[in-house]
Protein backbone atom coordinates (compact mmCIF):
# COMPACT_ATOMS: atom_id res chain seq x y z
CA UNK A 1 0.00 0.00 0.00
CA UNK A 2 1.28 3.00 -1.41
CA UNK A 3 1.98 5.90 2.03
CA UNK A 4 3.40 9.32 1.68
CA UNK A 5 5.05 11.48 4.13
CA UNK A 6 6.48 15.27 3.31
CA UNK A 7 9.99 14.51 4.25
CA UNK A 8 11.68 11.30 4.32
CA UNK A 9 15.45 11.59 6.28
CA UNK A 10 18.28 9.02 5.45
CA UNK A 11 20.31 8.03 8.59
CA UNK A 12 19.77 8.07 11.97
CA UNK A 13 23.31 9.90 13.26
CA UNK A 14 23.56 13.15 14.56
CA UNK A 15 22.77 15.22 11.25
CA UNK A 16 20.32 12.71 10.61
CA UNK A 17 18.47 12.69 14.08
CA UNK A 18 19.07 16.64 14.30
CA UNK A 19 17.11 17.46 10.72
CA UNK A 20 14.23 14.92 11.96
CA UNK A 21 14.25 16.36 15.33
CA UNK A 22 13.90 19.87 14.08
CA UNK A 23 11.40 19.20 11.82
CA UNK A 24 9.00 17.49 14.07
CA UNK A 25 9.60 20.32 16.70
CA UNK A 26 8.32 22.90 13.87
CA UNK A 27 5.28 21.00 12.51
CA UNK A 28 6.88 20.32 9.00
CA UNK A 29 4.07 17.74 8.54
CA UNK A 30 4.96 13.70 8.63
CA UNK A 31 8.60 12.78 8.57
CA UNK A 32 9.76 9.58 8.58
CA UNK A 33 13.28 8.33 9.38
CA UNK A 34 15.59 5.40 8.23
CA UNK A 35 18.60 3.53 9.43
CA UNK A 36 19.63 0.09 8.52
CA UNK A 37 20.65 0.41 12.61
CA UNK A 38 20.07 1.88 15.69
CA UNK A 39 19.85 5.64 16.55
CA UNK A 40 23.89 6.81 16.76
CA UNK A 41 24.86 3.42 16.00
CA UNK A 42 27.08 3.97 13.03
CA UNK A 43 30.07 6.98 12.92
CA UNK A 44 28.46 9.44 15.07
CA UNK A 45 28.11 6.95 17.84
CA UNK A 46 32.05 5.96 17.94
CA UNK A 47 32.56 9.90 17.58
CA UNK A 48 34.84 11.46 20.91
CA UNK A 49 32.24 14.62 20.19
CA UNK A 50 35.04 17.61 20.32
CA UNK A 51 33.14 20.67 21.12
CA UNK A 52 35.16 23.46 19.06
CA UNK A 53 34.09 26.23 16.98
CA UNK A 54 38.11 27.27 15.97
CA UNK A 55 37.75 26.70 11.76
CA UNK A 56 39.43 28.98 9.20
CA UNK A 57 35.95 29.43 7.19
CA UNK A 58 33.63 31.72 8.85
CA UNK A 59 30.56 29.80 7.59
CA UNK A 60 31.77 26.78 8.74
CA UNK A 61 32.48 28.83 12.04
CA UNK A 62 29.23 30.43 12.78
CA UNK A 63 27.51 26.73 12.13
CA UNK A 64 29.74 25.04 14.81
CA UNK A 65 28.85 28.26 16.97
CA UNK A 66 25.16 27.92 16.67
CA UNK A 67 25.28 23.82 17.25
CA UNK A 68 27.45 24.76 20.18
CA UNK A 69 24.76 26.59 21.59
CA UNK A 70 22.85 23.39 21.22
CA UNK A 71 25.06 21.36 22.80
CA UNK A 72 25.50 23.95 25.63
CA UNK A 73 21.62 24.53 26.46
CA UNK A 74 20.41 21.10 25.94
CA UNK A 75 17.77 21.59 27.64
CA UNK A 76 16.05 24.15 26.51
CA UNK A 77 17.25 23.57 22.87
CA UNK A 78 15.77 19.65 23.08
CA UNK A 79 13.88 18.62 26.36
CA UNK A 80 14.67 15.77 26.98
CA UNK A 81 18.26 13.84 28.38
CA UNK A 82 21.71 15.86 28.55
CA UNK A 83 24.44 16.27 25.80
CA UNK A 84 27.09 15.49 27.68
CA UNK A 85 28.72 18.75 27.66
CA UNK A 86 31.68 18.68 29.18
CA UNK A 87 34.07 22.75 29.48
CA UNK A 88 37.95 21.59 29.17
CA UNK A 89 38.73 24.46 26.85
CA UNK A 90 40.27 23.88 23.01
CA UNK A 91 43.74 24.54 22.48
CA UNK A 92 45.14 24.46 18.93
CA UNK A 93 49.03 24.86 18.80
CA UNK A 94 51.29 26.44 16.13
CA UNK A 95 54.96 26.16 14.95
CA UNK A 96 56.48 30.04 14.52
CA UNK A 97 55.44 30.03 10.31
CA UNK A 98 51.86 29.95 11.15
CA UNK A 99 51.91 32.31 13.84
CA UNK A 100 50.66 35.32 12.33
CA UNK A 101 48.20 33.49 10.45
CA UNK A 102 46.43 31.74 13.35
CA UNK A 103 46.92 35.40 14.84
CA UNK A 104 44.44 36.64 11.99
CA UNK A 105 41.97 33.62 12.07
CA UNK A 106 41.61 34.50 15.73
CA UNK A 107 40.71 37.71 14.73
CA UNK A 108 38.05 36.77 12.19
CA UNK A 109 36.75 34.61 14.91
CA UNK A 110 36.30 37.38 17.82
CA UNK A 111 34.62 39.36 14.76
CA UNK A 112 32.26 36.58 14.98
CA UNK A 113 31.35 37.08 18.44
CA UNK A 114 33.89 33.92 19.67
CA UNK A 115 35.64 34.30 22.69
CA UNK A 116 39.14 32.98 21.82
CA UNK A 117 42.71 34.37 22.22
CA UNK A 118 46.25 33.87 21.12
CA UNK A 119 48.56 32.30 24.01
CA UNK A 120 52.18 32.37 24.05
CA UNK A 121 54.58 29.83 25.19
CA UNK A 122 54.43 30.81 28.68
CA UNK A 123 50.70 31.20 28.95
CA UNK A 124 50.62 27.85 27.04
CA UNK A 125 52.65 26.02 29.95
CA UNK A 126 49.92 27.74 32.17
CA UNK A 127 46.96 26.63 30.60
CA UNK A 128 48.29 22.87 30.15
CA UNK A 129 51.23 22.11 32.59
CA UNK A 130 51.14 18.63 30.58
CA UNK A 131 52.14 19.64 27.19
CA UNK A 132 55.71 19.71 25.96
CA UNK A 133 56.32 22.73 23.92
CA UNK A 134 58.97 22.08 21.75
CA UNK A 135 58.21 23.54 18.24
CA UNK A 136 55.43 25.34 19.46
CA UNK A 137 55.39 29.05 19.00
CA UNK A 138 52.09 29.98 20.46
CA UNK A 139 48.46 29.16 20.22
CA UNK A 140 44.30 29.05 19.82
CA UNK A 141 42.48 29.01 23.22
CA UNK A 142 38.84 28.95 23.09
CA UNK A 143 38.05 28.36 27.04
CA UNK A 144 34.48 27.18 26.29
CA UNK A 145 35.76 24.03 24.04
CA UNK A 146 35.17 20.66 25.22
CA UNK A 147 33.52 17.33 24.54
CA UNK A 148 29.86 15.95 24.37
CA UNK A 149 28.17 12.82 24.43
CA UNK A 150 27.12 12.06 20.78
CA UNK A 151 25.41 8.70 21.62
CA UNK A 152 23.87 10.68 24.27
CA UNK A 153 22.68 13.64 21.68
CA UNK A 154 21.38 11.07 19.41
CA UNK A 155 19.25 9.46 22.18
CA UNK A 156 17.66 13.01 23.11
CA UNK A 157 16.75 13.85 19.89
CA UNK A 158 14.92 10.31 18.58
CA UNK A 159 13.04 10.47 21.81
CA UNK A 160 11.83 14.00 21.79
CA UNK A 161 11.26 13.46 17.80
CA UNK A 162 9.47 10.37 19.00
CA UNK A 163 7.20 11.67 20.98
CA UNK A 164 5.85 14.69 18.03
CA UNK A 165 4.98 11.99 15.69
CA UNK A 166 8.54 10.90 13.98
CA UNK A 167 7.73 8.08 12.06
CA UNK A 168 10.82 5.80 12.67
CA UNK A 169 11.48 2.95 10.43
CA UNK A 170 15.07 1.16 12.34
CA UNK A 171 16.99 -1.80 10.60
CA UNK A 172 15.73 -0.69 7.39
CA UNK A 173 18.53 -0.19 4.98
CA UNK A 174 18.63 2.40 1.91
CA UNK A 175 19.91 2.06 -1.59
CA UNK A 176 19.77 5.20 -4.04
CA UNK A 177 18.81 4.13 -7.27
CA UNK A 178 18.16 7.38 -9.60
CA UNK A 179 21.69 6.14 -11.50
CA UNK A 180 20.39 2.69 -12.98
CA UNK A 181 19.01 1.47 -15.74
CA UNK A 182 15.22 1.46 -15.08
CA UNK A 183 14.71 -2.11 -16.48
CA UNK A 184 17.75 -3.25 -14.71
CA UNK A 185 16.00 -1.67 -11.46
CA UNK A 186 12.44 -3.18 -12.15
CA UNK A 187 13.96 -6.30 -12.16
CA UNK A 188 16.25 -5.42 -8.97
CA UNK A 189 13.27 -4.80 -7.43
CA UNK A 190 11.25 -7.38 -7.82
CA UNK A 191 13.88 -9.55 -6.85
CA UNK A 192 14.32 -8.43 -3.55
CA UNK A 193 10.76 -8.03 -2.80
CA UNK A 194 10.12 -11.89 -3.33
CA UNK A 195 13.70 -12.33 -1.29
CA UNK A 196 12.13 -10.03 1.59
CA UNK A 197 8.80 -11.47 1.68
CA UNK A 198 6.98 -8.33 0.60
CA UNK A 199 9.21 -5.92 2.92
CA UNK A 200 10.49 -3.81 0.03
CA UNK A 201 9.92 -0.40 0.79
CA UNK A 202 10.20 1.71 -2.70
CA UNK A 203 10.52 5.38 -1.80
CA UNK A 204 9.39 8.00 -5.22
CA UNK A 205 10.62 11.58 -4.84
CA UNK A 206 9.55 14.49 -6.37
CA UNK A 207 11.97 17.83 -7.53
CA UNK A 208 13.71 18.40 -10.39
CA UNK A 209 15.76 16.42 -12.82
CA UNK A 210 18.58 14.11 -11.75
CA UNK A 211 22.17 14.64 -11.21
CA UNK A 212 22.95 12.04 -13.63
CA UNK A 213 20.54 12.70 -16.56
CA UNK A 214 21.09 16.66 -16.04
CA UNK A 215 25.00 16.85 -15.45
CA UNK A 216 27.03 13.35 -16.48
CA UNK A 217 24.44 13.45 -19.95
CA UNK A 218 26.07 16.97 -20.65
CA UNK A 219 29.52 16.76 -18.95
CA UNK A 220 32.76 16.16 -20.90
CA UNK A 221 35.24 15.88 -17.93
CA UNK A 222 35.17 15.12 -14.30
CA UNK A 223 37.15 16.93 -12.05
CA UNK A 224 38.39 15.22 -8.68
CA UNK A 225 39.22 18.60 -6.32
CA UNK A 226 41.07 17.75 -3.45
CA UNK A 227 44.05 18.24 -0.90
CA UNK A 228 47.26 16.58 -1.56
CA UNK A 229 46.85 14.39 2.30
CA UNK A 230 46.11 10.37 2.77
CA UNK A 231 42.48 11.11 3.68
CA UNK A 232 41.98 11.92 0.47
CA UNK A 233 43.73 9.03 -1.42
CA UNK A 234 41.00 6.80 0.54
CA UNK A 235 38.23 9.10 -0.79
CA UNK A 236 39.47 9.19 -3.98
CA UNK A 237 39.66 5.19 -4.47
CA UNK A 238 36.32 5.19 -3.13
CA UNK A 239 35.16 7.55 -5.85
CA UNK A 240 36.87 5.59 -8.57
CA UNK A 241 35.04 2.49 -7.08
CA UNK A 242 32.10 4.01 -7.08
CA UNK A 243 32.33 5.73 -10.94
CA UNK A 244 32.92 1.94 -12.24
CA UNK A 245 29.75 0.76 -10.56
CA UNK A 246 27.80 2.72 -11.93
CA UNK A 247 29.27 2.16 -15.13
CA UNK A 248 30.40 6.59 -16.46
CA UNK A 249 33.95 6.07 -16.63
CA UNK A 250 33.37 6.92 -19.96
CA UNK A 251 34.32 10.61 -18.81
CA UNK A 252 38.05 11.13 -18.01
CA UNK A 253 38.55 11.92 -14.72
CA UNK A 254 41.00 14.75 -13.69
CA UNK A 255 42.55 15.11 -10.94
CA UNK A 256 43.10 18.67 -9.60
CA UNK A 257 44.99 19.76 -6.66
CA UNK A 258 43.45 22.60 -4.41
CA UNK A 259 45.09 24.10 -1.51
CA UNK A 260 48.78 23.02 -2.59
CA UNK A 261 51.75 24.64 -1.35
CA UNK A 262 55.18 23.27 -0.87
CA UNK A 263 55.28 23.18 2.83
CA UNK A 264 51.73 22.84 3.95
CA UNK A 265 51.47 20.74 6.92
CA UNK A 266 49.65 17.70 6.61
CA UNK A 267 50.37 17.52 2.90
CA UNK A 268 52.51 14.99 0.53
CA UNK A 269 54.30 15.33 -2.47
CA UNK A 270 52.74 14.93 -6.01
CA UNK A 271 55.09 12.52 -6.44
CA UNK A 272 53.70 10.60 -3.39
CA UNK A 273 50.02 11.57 -4.47
CA UNK A 274 49.66 10.13 -7.66
CA UNK A 275 51.55 7.33 -7.20
CA UNK A 276 49.01 6.27 -4.61
CA UNK A 277 45.95 6.52 -6.75
CA UNK A 278 47.66 5.15 -9.80
CA UNK A 279 46.80 8.95 -11.70
CA UNK A 280 48.86 12.08 -12.95
CA UNK A 281 48.27 15.22 -11.19
CA UNK A 282 46.64 17.16 -14.06
CA UNK A 283 46.61 20.87 -12.32
CA UNK A 284 47.20 22.76 -9.25
CA UNK A 285 44.98 25.26 -7.68
CA UNK A 286 46.13 27.60 -5.14
CA UNK A 287 43.50 28.26 -2.54
CA UNK A 288 42.52 32.12 -1.30
CA UNK A 289 40.68 31.28 1.65
CA UNK A 290 39.43 34.62 1.99
CA UNK A 291 38.35 35.23 -1.42
CA UNK A 292 36.61 31.52 -0.67
CA UNK A 293 34.73 32.76 2.16
CA UNK A 294 33.57 36.54 0.78
CA UNK A 295 32.54 34.67 -2.11
CA UNK A 296 30.39 32.32 -0.06
CA UNK A 297 28.84 34.88 2.12
CA UNK A 298 28.09 37.10 -0.94
CA UNK A 299 26.65 34.82 -3.10
CA UNK A 300 28.72 35.54 -5.95
CA UNK A 301 31.19 33.61 -7.78
CA UNK A 302 34.74 33.99 -6.92
CA UNK A 303 36.40 34.55 -10.24
CA UNK A 304 33.77 36.88 -10.87
CA UNK A 305 34.77 39.04 -7.66
CA UNK A 306 38.76 39.06 -8.22
CA UNK A 307 38.86 37.61 -11.92
CA UNK A 308 42.69 39.06 -11.40
CA UNK A 309 43.54 37.11 -7.87
CA UNK A 310 45.94 33.43 -8.58
CA UNK A 311 43.13 31.35 -7.82
CA UNK A 312 40.61 32.88 -10.39
CA UNK A 313 43.49 33.03 -13.15
CA UNK A 314 44.48 29.60 -12.17
CA UNK A 315 41.03 28.17 -12.70
CA UNK A 316 40.42 30.28 -15.44
CA UNK A 317 43.08 28.47 -17.36
CA UNK A 318 42.49 25.24 -16.05
CA UNK A 319 39.18 25.73 -17.86
CA UNK A 320 40.72 27.12 -21.25
CA UNK A 321 43.29 24.28 -21.41
CA UNK A 322 40.88 21.47 -20.84
CA UNK A 323 37.64 22.17 -22.29
CA UNK A 324 38.51 25.37 -24.54
CA UNK A 325 35.70 25.95 -27.51
CA UNK A 326 34.46 24.21 -30.31
CA UNK A 327 33.22 25.83 -33.49
CA UNK A 328 30.37 24.19 -35.44
CA UNK A 329 29.24 26.45 -38.66
CA UNK A 330 31.11 29.51 -37.03
CA UNK A 331 28.92 29.06 -33.73
CA UNK A 332 30.97 28.11 -30.46
CA UNK A 333 29.78 25.08 -29.31
CA UNK A 334 29.33 25.18 -25.06
CA UNK A 335 31.53 22.37 -22.76
CA UNK A 336 30.87 21.67 -19.63
CA UNK A 337 32.07 19.62 -16.29
CA UNK A 338 31.49 18.14 -13.33
CA UNK A 339 33.40 19.13 -10.39
CA UNK A 340 33.28 16.90 -7.07
CA UNK A 341 34.92 18.64 -4.27
CA UNK A 342 37.05 16.78 -1.38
Amino acid sequence: MATAVDTAVVGAGLIGLATAHALCRDGQGRVALFDRGLPGSGDSGRSFSMVRRHYSNPVTARLAMAGTRTIVDWSDEVGAGDSGYVRCGYLLAVPERLVEACRGNIEMLRGLGLDTRFLGPDEIAEAEPLLALDGIAGAAYEPDGGFADAQKMCTGWFAVASSRGLEAHLGTSVLITVIRNPVQLAKTLASLDQLSNGRLIVGVGVGGAHVPEAVFGVASVIYVVCPPTVAAIHRFSHLTRLLQREEMTNLPIQVILNRFTSNRFGDISVAQFEKSIGRDVRHKIPNDYALISASQNQGKAAVLMEPKSKFSVALSDMLRSDLGTESARGVPKRRSFLGIGY
